[in-house]
């Protein structure tokens, strides 16, 4: 019997101890739930917050389409209008140039309509026949050596054309003339004895080999009696030559020449004589030098000999001149040089064949080259100057007895 009540005490204990156990998680299960109740509630109040923030956050995003809608209609419709005027604008240019056209087309058939009569009325002047007319006689010449004195003309005044006639009557003169009129050495002696009083060509014999030459007579500047050596004026006459050229002379005294360095020297070699450079830029403005004492040396350097200025005008430059400046750029006192006759006082250089012209030169460096390249207005050394670096349009040397 004891033993049964033992068994029960303890099984009572047990179950005891398992209702008490069960107790104890019943309860901590009822915190639980309490605990999820809590957190429950809580997630229903902040879903309800976050739903009514989604739905103004709704309200505002829509607001926002709305506006954004509103101001693209808006720049839309500006760009409408702003297209609009620009076709509007278009239009109007259109129309004017249309009328313009017109206009063009109009004025282009008047002009051709005045070409055609143009070229009609040239086609009437080309077949009209014009008959020749003699032109101004040119001035007599010196005596021959048979007492003989010619002058000239020309039958351009005007020129025949279309089967013209040409002129009547003789196109050369031939007058008998006196002894005193012939072996003149100079301009200068030509018109102290009345021979000549008109610039143009004349015969004079040279003073010691009494060669009879052509010389171009400037009768008008300065009182007259210059004797032309060296013209220059449109540059038909080419300057950079051979010493034997200007030795003897080149070009046409009716257009561009050089006289001749020997008949230079002979017609200079007995008296005092004057040298007058006039110069003429591109431009049309003038100038000119006068210098006293002008000869050549003789012998085959034709050295040159020149005085001191005595008057002058119009000049650029007149510190570098004939015998002023500086002592290696005067030409005074040097022989004359070409490409092919280098005797300039330069030991390395060929002052001809570098300045590209014919001169005095002394060491290379003068403002004067007067035989130089015909470039008028250019700027540089080699081209044909005198008072300053830029080419000269015309030139012209000449010398005067004042003996």
């Amino acid at each position: 019997m004891k033993g049964t009540e033992d068994n029960k005490r303890a099984l009572i204990a047990l179950i005891e101890n398992e209702v008490k156990s069960t107790k104890r998680n019943t309860n901590t299960l009822q915190s639980q739930v309490q605990t999820l109740v809590t957190t429950q509630h809580d997630l229903q109040t902040k879903t309800r917050t976050i739903e009514a923030q989604v739905d103004t956050l709704r309200t505002d995003i829509s607001r926002l389409n709305e506006d954004k809608t509103g101001a693209l209609v808006a720049v839309i419709s500006e760009e409408v209008k702003s297209t609009q005027r620009n076709f509007n604008t278009l239009q109007s240019k259109v129309q004017t140039l249309e009328e313009t056209q017109t206009d063009l087309q109009s004025k282009t058939r008047t002009i051709e309509a005045k070409v055609d009569r143009t070229r009609a009325d040239v086609m009437r002047l080309q077949r009209i026949t014009v008959d020749g007319q003699w032109g101004s006689w040119a001035a007599w010449s010196l005596c021959t050596s048979h007492y003989n004195q010619t002058r000239t003309r020309v039958c351009d005044n005007p020129a025949p054309l279309n089967g013209g006639r040409v002129c009547p009557g003789l196109m050369t003169q031939t007058l008998k003339c006196y002894t005193s009129s012939c072996r003149v050495k100079d301009c200068s002696e030509l018109l102290s004895r009345g021979d000549a009083k008109q610039s143009g060509v004349y015969t004079i014999t040279t003073p010691l080999s009494h060669t009879k030459i052509l010389v171009y007579c400037e009768m008008e500047i300065d009182g007259g009696g210059w004797t032309v050596f060296q013209k220059r004026f449109n540059g038909s006459e080419d300057f950079y030559r051979k010493f034997s050229d200007y030795e003897n002379g080149f070009g046409s005294v009716y257009a561009e020449h050089w006289l001749g360095l020997k008949y230079i020297y002979e017609i200079t070699s007995s008296g005092s004589y004057q040298l007058r450079v006039d110069i003429v830029r591109s431009n049309g403005s003038k100038g000119y030098d006068v210098y006293e004492g002008f000869s050549l040396q003789p012998g085959t350097n034709y050295t040159l000999n020149v005085g001191s200025r005595i008057r002058s005008n119009g000049l650029f430059n007149t510190y570098h001149s004939f015998t002023d400046g500086s002592p290696k750029g005067k030409p005074v006192g040097n022989a004359f040089s070409t490409y092919d006759h280098d005797v300039d006082r330069h030991l390395r250089n060929n002052c001809a064949a570098d300045l590209k012209g014919s001169w005095w030169y002394n060491y290379c460096y003068t403002y004067i080259n007067l035989n130089g390249l015909y470039q008028p207005g250019q700027y540089g050394s080699t081209f044909m100057k005198y008072d300053s670096d830029y080419g000269l349009a015309a030139s012209t040397m000449m010398f005067k007895s004042v003996s």
